[in-house]
């Protein structure tokens, strides 16, 4: 786990260690997977962007080193103002690679949930492919293995199914790419062989 900065070096922390790299108060959050689909992961807390500058840094930041992005917002609080003055200077295309993730949902009764997530999507429109209800507090307590059945807590918490689409997403731009290649090489590298 690594805590970084724009105006300073990194620091690395062994395993999961998210609590204490986010005690450090940084501006991007690291998670080096060993996945495939997952190799390097970077979390980028929007909430802390207190000036245009960081703002930009982190719009910066999310065009040209992220594949997707998975927005959180507090399903309790709904989309702020500042939701949307971020999300709207983030490109389209970056957008469209967009999954929504409504935290904190626990406590919440599914009627509350529906009545969120429909805020939400009122609120955003179309700009993501998906929005989805997470627990996070459980999902949290499923990885710290400090719930009764782990795996139970995280599939119900919606962190298994944030998961999934996550990695569905992640599949889906990569096979995007491959196609993308493939069709360069036979309209452009092909013809010159032949």
């Amino acid at each position: 786990t690594r805590a970084g900065w724009w105006d300073r070096s990194d620091m690395t922390f062994d395993g999961l260690a998210l609590s204490t790299a986010l005690s450090q108060k940084p501006d991007v959050v690291s998670l080096i997977l060993e996945h495939d689909l997952l190799r390097e992961c970077r979390l980028i807390d929007v909430s802390d962007f207190d000036s245009d500058a960081t703002i930009s840094e982190g719009l910066f930041a999310l065009t040209k080193l992220a594949d997707m992005v998975i927005w959180c917002v507090n399903a309790g609080a709904g989309w702020t103002a500042q939701d949307r003055a971020i999300w709207d200077r983030v490109p389209r295309a970056l957008q469209r690679r967009s999954m929504l993730a409504l935290t904190h949902t626990e406590g919440m009764t599914e009627a509350e949930v529906l009545q969120a997530h429909q805020a939400v999507t009122t609120a955003v429109g179309t700009g993501f492919s998906t929005v989805l209800p997470v627990a996070s507090t459980l999902a949290w307590q499923a990885v710290e293995r400090t719930a009764e059945d782990p795996e139970a807590v995280w599939r119900d918490s919606g962190a298994d199914d944030l998961f999934n689409a996550a990695m569905t997403l992640a599949a889906d731009l990569r096979l995007a790419e491959i196609a993308k290649v493939a069709r360069l090489i036979d309209t452009r590298i092909a013809p010159l062989v032949a």
